[in-house]
């Protein structure tokens, strides 16, 4: 899998992408890249740079789809924070349950 991560620099419309990502450009913003195409972007890119990597997914659909194939591509898995549930009318009963897993998640990305 490793070998095809590498292979994504040898196109023209992504080679420069490390390198600015590198000198500070940040954040980076993917367009033309639809598909698994960003899942691979994104999965290359934690491999050549090394260190954290943040996606950003229109929906918490998108997210968890690409947490899966991010985990398949990488072999680790990675965290994903749902989005916030609004409740726009007045509750007796409330669940944290939602709350209580977004803040262990921004927990883990914190450390």
């Amino acid at each position: 899998m490793d070998a095809i991560l590498h292979e994504i620099w040898a196109l023209p419309s992504l080679a420069p992408l490390p390198s600015r990502v590198e000198e500070g450009c940040l954040p980076a913003l993917l367009t033309q890249v639809s598909g698994a195409m960003r899942a691979l972007t994104a999965a290359a890119l934690y491999r050549r740079l090394d260190r954290p990597l943040v996606v950003v997914c229109p929906d918490d659909t998108a997210a968890h789809s690409m947490a899966g194939d991010l985990r398949i591509l990488l072999g680790e898995e990675p965290l994903v924070l749902a989005s916030r549930d609004l409740v726009l009318r007045d509750t007796d009963v409330v669940s944290r349950q939602e709350e209580h897993r977004r803040l262990r998640t921004l927990d883990a990305l914190r450390r």
